[in-house]
């Protein structure tokens, strides 16, 4: 297990295995979701009729599956 320091930072890139991921059940075009609860981070796959049904408006504020700036907003 790697113990890191977190910094002040908006957004923290963390590395996940590969082997995890498909151990998981997560594919390279899956559509996921972070969230933490009960002290853990949880990475898991959206439901497929949610990511199906889900059209990209290029509206990244508003975007259910992105809290960060994308390539259609400027950051501050």
């Amino acid at each position: 297990m790697k113990i890191i320091a977190l910094t002040p930072q908006p957004n923290v890139f963390i590395t996940v295995p590969i082997e995890t991921l498909v151990e998981a059940g997560i594919g390279p075009t899956d559509v996921i979701e972070i969230y933490a609860e009960d002290d853990k981070v949880i990475i898991q796959k959206v439901e497929p009729e949610v990511a199906e049904s889900f059209v990209c408006d290029e509206d990244c504020v508003n975007c259910p599956f992105q809290i960060v700036d994308c390539a259609h907003e400027k950051a501050a």
